[in-house]
């Protein structure tokens, strides 16, 4: 089975593609995780997002005493917490207070690695529940409900 994904930006595709093959070996009939794990086999799914990095946010934990200072002075600055209310950052100009793009850069320094480990090492459940507002929730709910089950007959025909 092939799905195909169409996205805004390479980071976009590496976001989604891994999310989606997330779901797939943690929610998935077991056959599926195994044939994931020894086949490489790519998934992906096209889901438009305005706030991808609020996706990622929802995912930050940091992971050193800089990391957390830089989540604490944010949270200070703006108020709120920007992983568990990603959401509410809407500044278009990607340098104004509340941008997702400059709080994500803070905290990850720009690095495509620590960005990834926002989404592939933050449990599913965490996930989803920071992300009801961002629509993070509902896109890999669809995953599990939608994409899995296709898995789950296609092994049985």
């Amino acid at each position: 089975m092939r799905l195909l994904v169409f996205c805004e930006a390479p980071a976009d595709f590496r976001m989604v593609a891994s999310l989606v093959d997330r779901v797939l070996r943690e929610e998935g009939p077991v056959w599926v995780r195994e044939h994931l794990e020894f086949r490489q086999l790519r998934i992906v799914i096209g889901c438009p997002d305005l706030e991808r990095e609020a996706w990622v946010l929802a995912g930050f934990e940091p992971e050193n005493a800089a990391e957390r200072a830089r989540l604490d002075g944010e949270h200070g600055d703006l108020g709120f917490s920007p992983c568990e209310e990603a959401h509410r950052l809407r500044d278009k100009d990607d340098r104004g207070q509340r941008s997702p793009k400059r709080v994500l850069a803070a905290f990850t320094s720009g690095e495509a690695g620590r960005e990834e480990r926002c989404w592939t090492d933050t449990p599913l459940e965490r996930l989803r529940a920071r992300g009801v507002e961002s629509g993070l929730r509902r896109f890999l709910d669809e995953v599990a409900g939608s994409i899995v089950p296709l898995f789950e007959t296609t092994r049985s025909a």
